[in-house]
């Protein structure tokens, strides 16, 4: 039960990981699917039949019925593998590959006819790579994502084409834009990009890899992306303030007040505050009285107690004073 339940699950795994690759349609498709075809056969147990199983089972020592069910289980393989590959294939790509029955034929005659060759293809890739950018992308991990599949292109199409790591790392920190003007000054004086040797070749100081540029830059990314939320909060603030300007009023010139609550023009308003400020202190009288109402002062009844509670005034302010007797 369980061996089945793994190999449903794994089923599912490869069916939708082969749902992925794209259809092989022309040349412009070849690199890419040929990557993602390569990394499918991988990964469902098909590479094999690229190297150590490449050709039929010998039948050496194995007895006739043996061999036979080896020879069966090989050829079965075979077919579900050429099935996988076809079913990405579009009708011309597949009637390239009609009547071959090996994964290796299948993909030497696909190479044969996809893999782009030639100086159109080289000025394409070339210039993908050269123009790549981080105004391109949507980060710096994206960006140095990209820019390794633009490099693996380069060299999937031939060996020479390959871009060494110096000028790989030094693309990758130029593309990041004027934002980044100073983090490359600050970084190139405390990184080198080619590696430091004796006379004898010895390496005494390595060169700064990829990944190590590009934490670096992440952080700095993360760094600017702060600094530009906080000036957008305060472009927000400010424009807020700049659309509700405080009142100003146009008798005195003074602002935070207007024209209309002025005493020196409406000595009525003046009169109305001070009799609500009347009634105000009045209402907090009234409950002053009411407070000393409800507390009560108890005479001990005993001339020698050394405490008697009393009650005394402070400011308005009732609070309870301790007599030593």
């Amino acid at each position: 039960m369980a061996e089945n339940s793994a190999t449903e699950s794994s089923n599912v795994i490869s069916t939708s990981s082969l749902g992925s690759i794209a259809i092989l349609e022309s040349p412009a498709g070849w690199i890419k699917w040929h990557r993602e075809i390569s990394d499918y056969i991988g990964i469902v147990g098909y590479g094999d039949l690229l190297g150590r199983n490449r050709s039929p089972p010998a039948k050496g020592a194995l007895s006739d019925d043996k061999w036979e069910d080896r020879k069966e289980a090989w050829h079965s393989k075979q077919d579900k593998a050429c099935s996988a590959i076809k079913s990405r294939l579009d009708f011309n790509a597949r009637k390239e590959v009609n009547g071959l029955d090996t994964l290796e034929t299948v993909l030497n005659k696909l190479k044969t006819r996809y893999k782009p060759t030639g100086s159109a293809i080289f000025h394409e890739l070339d210039r993908r790579y050269h123009e790549l950018t981080l105004a391109d992308c949507t980060g710096v991990n994206h960006f140095a994502f990209q820019l390794r599949k633009a490099r693996a292109e380069l060299l999937e199409l031939d060996s020479d084409c390959a871009v060494g790591e110096p000028h790989f790392v030094n693309k990758f920190l130029t593309g990041l834009g004027p934002d980044y003007k100073p983090f490359l000054t600050a970084f190139y004086q405390s990184h080198q990009l080619i590696p430091t040797r004796e006379d004898d070749g010895e390496v005494t100081a390595k060169a700064v890899t990829l990944d190590e540029a590009l934490v670096l830059a992440e952080r700095e990314e993360q760094s600017l992306r702060q600094t530009q939320r906080e000036e957008s909060a305060l472009l927000a603030r400010q424009a807020l303030l700049n659309r509700v300007p405080p009142p100003t009023c146009t008798h005195c010139g003074k602002r935070y007040h207007i024209e209309a609550s002025y005493w020196d023009l409406h000595p009525e308003k003046e009169a109305k505050f001070n009799e609500k400020k009347k009634e105000r202190t009045a209402k907090r009288s009234g409950q002053k009285k009411k407070l000393l109402d409800r507390q009560s002062i108890k005479p001990s009844g005993d001339e020698d107690s050394e405490r008697t509670g009393a009650l005394a005034w402070s400011n308005d302010t009732p609070f309870c004073v301790t007599v030593l007797t």
